[in-house]
Order: C-alpha cells, then structure tokens, then sequence
C-alpha cells in the first residue's frame, strides 16, 4: 500500500534521549540538528532546552513546510546558542547541513589574517581578528572575508537599520582595513547614511469626520497629535497609528471655524507644527466622499459641446486631408 503523511512528530522523547546520549559522549563540541515542522505533541521542551544549554549542548533546527512551529524550532535552536534554518526545497538541506556543521566547527573569534572583500569582490584590505558567523539573507554585506563571514553588515529590522562589525573599531585587528582609503572611505559612507536622521514629511486633510494628520518618519516610536487654540489651549489630543513602515496617522475633531495648530510629538520631543483651520463649509465631505475625489482622475476623452469646437475641428480635419492628398 502506498505511503501517506499524516499525525505529528513525537519530537520529545526523541530530543530527550538524544540528548542523554550527548551528555555520555566524550565529546568536545556536542551539537543536535532537528528537521522537523515542529508539529508534535505537546511537551516541556523548555526544560529540554535549559537542560541541553546547561550541558554545553547547542541545537540547530531547520523548519519545513509552510505550517511549521516556528515558536518552538525558535526557542529550542535560540535558547540553547544555535540556529534556525527556514527550508524553502528539500535541495537546500544539504547545504545548510553543512553550512550548520561550519558554524558550528569554527571559531567564534579567529585571531589571524584575514583577506576583507569588498561587495564586488575587489581586496579591501586584511584584518588580523573576527568574529565568525553568517549573516541572514536578507542582510547587506558590504565586506566580508574570502570564507565569506562578514565583517561589515546591515539589515532592516521591524523598520529600524540594524549594523554589525565583527573586529574592532579602534585599529587593534583592523590597521590593515582602515589603512585602506576606500574601505574607510566605503565605511564612513555606510555608516554616516544609517546614522543620519531620515527626513520628516507631514500632511493635513480636513473632512466632516476632522482633521487627519499623516506623518513620515523612520524613528519615530509613539508620536501623538495635540490639537492648540490660539490662546495655547489643548482643544484634542490623539496617538498615532502606524499604518505602513515609516508612515504614522491620527485623527482629531475640534469645533469648526477656527485656527488651530496640529504638534506632533514622540517622546518629549516636538517633531513637527502645522497650522489647520477648521472650515464649516466641508459637513458634507465624509472620508470616503474626499478619498474619492483625490483618486479621481478626469476621462482622456470629453465630448464636445457648442458649435465652435465643431468649426475647429472641421478646418483641422480638411486641412490635413489637403495636405495628405497634395503630397502623397
């Protein structure tokens, strides 16, 4: 009879005789590997998880399919020092087995001289310490060593830029890198563009629902809208919400009629000030009445009304036909 999946994986017991063995092995480095969806019944794989961290046990997990338990691969590979492998094909596997097993092997901090690489490939000098470890996917890896450890790396996290540098900063591993004019030339670049505070754009619509006030900023955290008389007064308050990355809205009613200004403030600081005046004329405007009319675009084609733009039209046509059958 041909074979069919089906259930979950009693990964438990497995893991824990499994790390029994590897506790009795007379081993150096003692390291477990699981390929699973993590689909299995339940279990106190926290204590799994401290019991292989306090043996010096690392384990590695690879998640399949698109249903896996990606809460329980996570914290058995992240609370015992290894590393979660996301198996988009089965080809991959083999090479992150032994992408897993390097990571494993290696040192965490070489002491000796490296080759740096520039994104290119062109020699950006040497290093004579790094730290050894892979850079996710979907990282940037400005410079890295010939094995292909990064020495220099960014990604994007939760909208904020994060930076790694695995030698150090102050000349000890690294005169032959920054000896180099167009790798500390390429580094202050890179450092100074995820440093530098991204421009702020701000917007203000009115409709019979209020005010709306849209703002962009990558560093902001909890921005909030206060609505000002003239005289100082606080007339509305409001929180932002984030609506895409690096886009924050809110929405505040005041009485119709008068000026008002809009601050927007993140943590203490004032981020911007628009002046807004309340009409009364607009009561009729809703949300989606004013969202329709800024997507409305006018038709390519009208008709023509009145006879003078017949006459004009009439004229350009025999003019062309004229045209057409004197030169043909």
């Amino acid at each position: 009879a041909p074979l069919s999946a089906g259930g979950g994986t009693r990964m438990y017991p497995a893991l824990r005789e499994g790390l029994a063995e590897l506790e009795r092995a007379p081993m150096p480095v003692k390291h477990a590997l699981i390929i699973s969806d993590g689909v299995t019944e339940p279990a106190d794989f926290g204590s799994l998880a401290a019991r292989a961290r306090a043996a010096g046990i690392t384990i590695s997990t690879m998640a399949v399919g698109d249903d896996y338990d990606r809460e329980l691969l996570t914290a058995l590979s992240s609370g015992t020092g290894g590393t979660l492998y996301r198996v988009r094909n089965v080809e991959q596997i083999p090479s992150l087995i032994l992408q897993d097993r390097l990571n494993v092997s290696r040192t965490v901090f070489s002491e000796e001289s490296t080759q740096i690489l520039g994104l290119s490939g062109w020699p950006a000098g040497t290093v004579t310490g790094m730290a050894r470890f892979s850079a996710r996917e979907s990282a940037i890896v400005p410079f890295s060593s010939v094995a292909g450890d990064p020495l220099l790396a960014s990604a994007q996290t939760a909208g904020r830029s994060a930076l790694v540098f695995s030698s150090d900063l102050y000349g000890r591993f690294t005169e032959g890198f920054f000896g180099e004019p167009a790798s500390l030339g390429t580094f202050r670049s890179i450092l100074s563009s995820l440093m530098r505070e991204p421009s702020r754009g701000a917007t203000i619509s009115e409709t019979a629902d209020g005010l709306h006030v849209t703002i962009r900023g990558e560093a902001l955290v909890q921005p909030r809208l206060t609505l000002a008389d003239a005289g100082g007064g606080i007339v509305a308050e409001a929180v932002f919400t984030r609506v895409a990355p690096g886009y924050w809205s809110a929405s505040a009613s005041a009485p119709s009629g008068a000026s008002y200004t809009a601050l927007v403030v993140d943590r203490g600081s004032s981020v911007a000030r628009l002046p807004a005046h309340v009409n009364p004329d607009v009561a009729g405007i809703t949300d989606d009445s004013w969202a329709a009319a800024m997507a409305y675009r006018p038709p390519a084609f009208v008709l023509l009304y009145g006879w003078i733009p017949w006459l004009i039209a009439y004229f350009t046509l025999s003019l062309t036909v004229s045209a057409y059958l004197r030169f043909r």
